[in-house]
């Protein structure tokens, strides 16, 4: 109830807000205080100081240093973390009030603490590890792997919740950090690392029982239940947002891009030289996501849409709001590849550098307004409509138009100003560019995709996946593979 409040006083200590979110107090009489010597450090997990970062810490001046541990006489394994430095005490006595306030399973639960002289230490249950490695510790088990992420999304999100409905805040807020119990593979927040180390995209929660993770971590063979417990959709939407590798290239302007095509793409090699080996239909019946937005600013707000479809912005908003105005397109077939990927290879006899294969997953036109020197007159700059962005043939085709946008005098704009004429009387000049990003993965994720479906009672080989879905097939391209992949040029912008 105290959520909103800061700077006041209650009997029995003064609360201050954390980050605005997250009530503290003055060193709790309640938390159990050890010897400082009680504690073995075993190894350290991560630190920053001001000058070097490896793990984040809130101050800048002193360290916050985290380490494995045990105690004396206790069984289990324990992590501490240290305090040294300037402002070592009072952070230390803000950070344990407030995690004395906070108690949930998935947030770092505090056991004891400990001072001597200008040493302070918290000590919370359980041997804790980053997310990031520990999930490397199972790379080499692809279906435990995607297991893993699903645990940790479902955990993730109940967390978040937590957060949201106690303190009106969310873990992004806070920056926590993401890490993991060594012994269970369950989800543990750090709330005040202040630098989020790993990013969980919106999904919905995608297990119920979470009795198994420890079972199925220790033992190799019980990992064959795991088709069990997802469904296609989950394991390949883990598979497209946190196995997949980004990658990005520029494209001439004069270049269309096809949505949907598969390209080999060597790591050493730029897109230009790429190869398609295969491509949804012609037919396929895309939706896509397509708009222009204007950086800095919502495009509705400067802009008129003309009967026929163009975008009138003034020239004065034009030039005042941004210099960078970009025609996004997204579409709704991401996963697709991965439904069927196995089919492809094996139908092109492809059995190697499977990283090497890349799917296009959105594409961006820019168009940039250089700076004018001369103050030009009142005029217009005008928008293609977004449809012009399509070529039609294929289906799935995008590229410049041969006039995407242009200046005139005319608040109609039926008289068109040429490049030459419109630099004539100051208008900036218009530049165009492709921006494009691509997904691939690593031989890996496709033998898990391959266990995965078989698991399912699918031939892994074959289109049942994808047509058990309804999605839509992938189809070889046309002539020999080690061809090089042309793309469409098309006419040269603004004739």
């Amino acid at each position: 109830m105290f959520s909103r409040s800061s700077h006041f006083t209650i009997s029995g200590g003064t609360f201050n807000s954390i980050a605005r979110y997250i009530s503290t107090l003055a060193h709790p009489s309640d938390c159990r205080r050890i010897p400082l010597g009680d504690i073995d450090l075993q190894r350290e997990i991560y630190v920053k100081d001001g000058s070097r970062i490896v793990y984040p810490c809130r101050r800048k001046q002193g360290l916050r240093r985290v380490y494995s541990a045990r105690v004396h006489e206790s069984p289990s394994n324990f992590t501490a973390v240290v305090y040294e430095g300037e402002d070592a005490e009072k952070t230390w006595n803000e950070d344990v009030a407030r995690y004395t306030s906070i108690r949930h399973p998935n947030v770092l639960q505090i056991f004891a603490t400990a001072q001597t002289g200008n040493i302070h230490a918290t000590i919370f249950h359980g041997d804790i590890i980053p997310f990031k490695h520990f999930i490397e510790l199972y790379r080499q088990f692809p279906l435990l792997t995607v297991y893993i992420y699903a645990s940790i999304i479902t955990e993730f999100k109940a967390v978040e919740n937590y957060f949201v409905s106690t303190f009106g805040c969310s873990l992004y807020d806070l920056q926590a950090m993401l890490l993991t119990r060594r012994s269970t593979g369950r989800l543990c927040t750090d709330i005040l690392a202040s630098e989020a180390s790993a990013y969980i995209y919106d999904a919905q929660p995608m297990l119920s029982d979470f009795e198994e993770i420890p079972s199925m971590i220790n033992d190799s063979t019980q990992q064959s239940k795991i088709p069990e417990s997802l469904s296609l959709t989950h394991y390949h939407e883990i598979c497209h947002w946190y196995l997949g590798r980004s990658r990005f290239d520029w494209l001439p302007t004069r270049q269309a891009v096809n949505f949907g095509a598969i390209l080999r793409w060597p790591l050493d090699q730029s897109l230009e030289n790429a190869t398609e080996i295969a491509s949804l239909p012609s037919s396929t019946d895309f939706d896509f996501d397509m708009r222009w937005s204007w950086l800095g600013c919502t495009i509705q707000n400067i802009s008129y849409t003309m009967a026929n479809g163009w975008i009138r912005i003034s020239s004065k908003n034009a030039l005042n709001k941004a210099e960078t105005q970009a025609f996004s397109l997204n579409w709704q077939y991401e996963n697709v590849w991965l439904t069927q990927a196995n089919h492809i290879f094996a139908q092109g006899g492809i059995t190697s550098n499977l990283h090497e294969y890349a799917v296009l997953d959105s594409v961006r036109f820019w168009l940039k307004i250089d700076p004018s020197r001369i103050n030009p007159p009142q005029g217009y700059l005008f928008l293609c409509p977004a449809q012009h962005f399509h070529r039609g043939d294929p289906c799935h085709s995008f590229a410049w138009p041969e006039c995407p946008a242009y200046w005139s005098l005319d608040p109609l704009g039926m008289d068109r100003l040429d490049e030459p004429s419109a630099a004539a009387l100051g208008f900036p000049n218009l530049k165009f560019s492709t921006a494009t990003w691509w997904r691939s993965w690593d031989g890996s994720v496709y033998t898990g995709l391959r266990q995965f479906h078989e698991g399912k009672g699918f031939d892994a080989e074959s289109e049942e996946v994808a047509l058990h879905l309804g999605q839509p097939l992938y189809e070889l391209s046309a002539g020999d593979l080690d061809d090089e992949y042309v793309y469409v040029e098309v006419e040269h912008l603004g004739k």
